[in-house]
């Protein structure tokens, strides 16, 4: 992967795959673009912090049929509200998955 730097002299990755540094058991520095898995889907993202529904927009769902979920590893998963900030960044972030939401009668 080439390396270049950035302003402030810290080498910025072109991309990182997550769920390979997380089973190296390596924290993701600053890249360009971070490349996830979606269930099994693999999707890019340009920057470092992103919400949980625009993970899911990027495989085509909203958070009003489907639940996401992200993968820590070591951790097992936890669920992402719409809202929440996820920090691509952050160590052991592996990949996310979704469920499907169940629908009720009133």
């Amino acid at each position: 992967m080439p390396n270049i730097k950035n302003n402030n002299d810290e080498e910025e990755l072109e991309f990182i795959d997550l769920e390979e540094y997380a089973a190296l058991g390596k924290k993701p520095g600053r890249a360009k673009a971070y490349k996830v898995r979606v269930d099994k889907e693999k999707v890019t993202f340009l920057k470092p912090i992103v919400t949980g529904e625009e993970i899911l927009s990027k495989v085509g769902k909203s958070s009003n049929m489907f639940k996401l979920f992200q993968r820590i590893k070591g951790q097992g998963k936890i669920t992402i509200a719409p809202n929440d900030k996820v920090d691509l960044t952050k160590k052991g972030v592996e990949r996310f998955s979704t469920q499907k939401q169940n629908v009720t009668d009133g």
